[in-house]
């Protein structure tokens, strides 16, 4: 069963595999800071519910740019719980916008974050691979 965060994003926990899917979407392009920190709080929230070891979020659709301070703050609120709840290994679908790929690297050099391994991936498929090569 698919989820949605208002029209930002959509997310999913396949209890199968243990991967967390995360995808953000086109509408995020219309929202502010207060709203991608509810979605991202979400975010948190169900990675502890579902205490998921392995995330894929796709931000294939994002508009939405993290700034430093958004980064920190990320870091500090929501990669610290995720790493708490057991998550191991990140993998991040590319958004073709070069800000927001380089936002989204820029987010594992911070404290908590760094805790994951992360890799880059252009399609759900090869990202999927790689997680399951884990397990």
């Amino acid at each position: 069963m698919v989820n949605t965060v208002g029209n930002i994003a959509n997310y999913h926990f396949d209890h199968q595999t243990g991967i967390f899917y995360w995808q953000w979407l086109l509408e995020t392009e219309n929202i502010d800071w207060i709203d991608m920190q509810k979605a991202m709080l979400i975010y948190a929230e169900e990675s502890e519910k579902n205490k998921a070891k392995y995330h894929i979020i796709d931000e294939r659709q994002q508009r939405f740019v993290f700034i430093p301070e958004y980064q920190t703050w990320i870091d500090q609120n929501i990669a610290a719980r995720t790493v708490a709840a057991g998550c191991k290994k990140f993998a991040l679908l590319n958004s073709d916008n070069i800000f927001i790929e380089v936002a989204g690297q820029q987010i594992f050099e911070e404290k908590n974050a760094s805790k994951m391994e992360m890799k880059m991936f252009r399609t759900t498929e090869d990202a999927e691979k790689w997680i399951m090569s884990f397990m």
